[in-house]
């Protein structure tokens, strides 16, 4: 894993060096970057990348490229990088090539950046957002928007005339969402029972057809618009060969609205979301957040998930498990548009992902805490 990241950073260097060296016959080539550290303390539960002891070693570092070697051709590709608790990881983002036929019709192919939900085309700008974590119980959490997507895809814009326009994406292919750990028996021992362990499950979303509208007002800043997906639920255990999911009988759909206003002073965001048929759950977020003092930035949200599927209501006696909500406080210091100081503060409730090692033993020793309290510090830069 070092030789590989070694090789990666070595790889990045020489082209941020080349291009920049050659901006003038780069022309066609732009590179950007996105990062940053954080610090992470809860009182008790691990959440997002905080926990009891407090965590420094979160960081990560995206490149982003994109090449324009004909008038309508682009190729786009991005590399992220990321240091947390227990290992480096690697992941290629995405990489596509799109052709643009017009303006309002242009088709792109590869791996795909996700056009679902506010935050998904921008998932490591954290010069974008006012927080240091994107909305717990939409993005980190469910995972239920990823970045990317294999397959087909179709994007414009389309102008209806000077008070409307508005944006449209398509796409058709194959998502992977967000692992997660399941805590469940792994072997049995005739003295002590059942020996619990923890499996890494991924969702893999199959036949995937859907969109996203986006209405663009006169009203400079202002976006509203509505998102759909409908697939097939395949997972993957431990890494392994995909299998149908058999709690999961019909095809699963989500659909979301979202609704966003920004300007140079005030950031509102808000998303909603449902999941139907065999998996039910709903949840979204509300986020604002203004400047004051030309430099600094205060920020409120609350966010909320809650799980009402059957089969994993069956698979648990722990409510609390099925449900999260949050409310958090930000404060922020932009040295300038491009750099920006981060202090946040969650007060969590539930265990739907602020959870302890290992639930069912805190559970039984009647030490599981539904509540939790999280601060996080760090800066995030972009170029």
């Amino acid at each position: 894993m070092k030789n590989k990241i070694s090789l990666i950073l070595m790889v990045m260097v020489i082209m941020v060096v080349f291009g920049s060296t050659h901006a003038q016959t780069l022309d066609w080539l732009k590179i950007h970057g996105f990062g940053g550290w954080a610090y992470a303390k809860t009182n008790g539960n691990n959440f997002l990348i905080g926990n009891e002891d407090g965590n420094w070693r979160t960081s990560q570092f995206a490149l982003n490229l994109t090449a324009n070697p004909y008038s309508k051709l682009s190729i786009n590709t991005q590399l992220f990088l990321q240091s947390g608790l227990q290992q480096d990881d690697i992941e290629l983002d995405y990489v596509f090539g799109e052709w643009a036929f017009v303006d309002a019709f242009r088709l792109r192919i590869g791996k795909i950046k996700s056009p679902i939900g506010l935050y998904s085309e921008i998932y490591d700008v954290g010069t974008l957002r006012p927080f240091y974590m994107l909305p717990v119980g939409m993005y980190y959490g469910p995972g239920l928007f990823p970045k990317s997507y294999v397959g087909l895809g179709a994007t414009g814009n389309i102008v209806l005339n000077e008070k409307f326009e508005f944006q449209y994406d398509l796409l058709f292919g194959e998502m992977d969402f967000q692992t997660f750990k399941l805590e469940m028996p792994i072997g049995f021992n005739p003295i002590t029972g059942p020996v619990m362990g923890k499996v890494n499950f991924t969702p893999i979303g199959r036949e995937v057809i859907g969109g996203k509208i986006t209405v663009l007002p006169i009203i400079q800043g202002l976006k509203i618009g509505f998102s759909y997906l409908n697939m097939d639920i395949w997972t993957s255990r431990d890494g392994g060969p995909l299998q149908r999911d058999d709690t999961i009988q019909n095809r699963v759909y989500i659909t979301s609205g979202h609704f966003e206003y920004l300007t140079d002073f005030i950031s509102l965001r808000s998303e909603l979301y449902a999941i139907n048929e065999d998996v039910k759950t709903h949840g979204g977020y509300i986020e604002a957040a203004v400047m004051f003092l030309k430099n600094w930035q205060a920020g409120v949200s609350y966010d909320w998930y809650e799980n009402t599927t059957e089969s994993s209501v069956e698979r648990t006696m722990v409510k609390s498990l099925m449900d999260h909500s949050s409310i958090g406080l930000t404060l922020n210091y932009w040295v300038n548009p491009n750099l920006v100081l981060k202090a946040s503060y969650y007060r969590v409730d539930g265990n739907g992902f602020a959870q302890p090692d290992w639930i069912h033993e805190n559970y039984f020793a009647g030490t599981l805490e539904e509540k939790t309290n999280v601060f996080i510090a760090g800066t995030q830069f972009s170029f």
